[in-house]
């Protein structure tokens, strides 16, 4: 039947923009950590070079 066959295409299509959203979410977060790596370093190494 034609509507099963749409119900899965749906089905499919929410799954694959849930996983799609939650590698968005992992990828900002992996994002913020290296950018707050980025300024710990960046401040130790100005620090090191004022001290």
């Amino acid at each position: 039947m034609v509507y099963s066959q749409q119900d899965t295409l749906i089905y499919k299509y929410r799954r694959m923009s849930v996983d799609y959203r939650q590698q968005i979410k992992m990828a900002e977060a992996d994002f913020a950590s290296t950018e707050a790596m980025v300024d710990g370093m960046t401040a130790t190494i100005m620090g090191g070079l004022f001290v």
